[in-house]
């Protein structure tokens, strides 16, 4: 059984002042990027299960960008049938 094992994405973290050209936060850019790599790879390698442990994203209510992103990533692992388990993080709880 294969399983791939992720944590601590925390989706729609931005900091310091650097925004790209469509106005982005280019850290929270930088993220969602990491995390798209991460299922690129989970789409290639199609293993029996993902586990994220914790920290999905960064607070409690993630803005509408992390939330749609989110989605969309996770579309793309249900449409190859990869089960995908989220345990709640710290970042998670009011």
């Amino acid at each position: 059984m294969k399983i791939l094992h992720v944590a601590d994405t925390h989706l729609g973290y931005s900091a310091y002042r650097k925004v790209t050209e469509e106005g982005i936060n280019q850290r929270e850019l930088d993220v969602y990027n990491a995390f798209e790599q991460f299922i690129d790879y989970a789409v290639k390698t199609k293993p029996d299960l993902i586990i994220h442990a914790g920290d999905l994203f960064d607070s409690v209510r993630p803005n509408n960008r992390a939330i749609t992103f989110s989605v969309k990533q996770l579309i793309r692992l249900s449409q190859t049938d990869i089960p995908f388990i989220i345990i709640a993080g710290n970042h998670e709880h009011p």
